[in-house]
């Protein structure tokens, strides 16, 4: 609903305008995910990586224009670097592709990334927040 009308495509019938924030019922991190086999064991390995194939590494997400997507589209801006976005209808089956390996990464919140950090199955190589967050320090 909030980030729909980003797409022209898409048509919505309405703005950013047009809502007025009344609250905040759910806040969680976003992080950037990947299992705990995987070669880059940091992010600065992980874009420098990207940057040597561009679009060569599949970062998954919960669905396009969601705000882990955001999260990909804003390393790439930062980085100079671009990746292939996978969208999915959820963090779920997202997890379940990097799980498989079907994917190179996850961008999602702390909530899909962290019993697969706690149990050793996932590295997380960065967490979008400017303080420590104790869930993910």
């Amino acid at each position: 609903m909030t980030t729909h009308y980003l797409d022209p495509s898409r048509e919505a019938p309405y703005h950013r305008k047009d809502f007025t924030l009344i609250a905040n019922h759910h806040y969680t991190p976003n992080v950037l995910a990947v299992r705990s086999d995987s070669p880059w064991k940091n992010l600065n390995e992980f874009v420098e990586a990207a940057k040597q194939k561009p679009m060569s590494i599949r970062i998954g997400d919960p669905g396009l224009l969601s705000v882990p997507h955001f999260l990909v589209l804003m390393l790439e801006k930062a980085s100079g670097t671009k990746f292939t976005s996978v969208h999915f209808g959820g963090s779920a089956p997202a997890i379940t592709a990097l799980l498989g390996s079907h994917l190179d990464a996850l961008a999602g919140g702390t909530v899909d990334a962290l019993q697969h950090k706690n149990v050793g199955t996932f590295r997380v190589l960065g967490i979008a927040v400017d303080a420590v967050d104790k869930s993910m320090p």
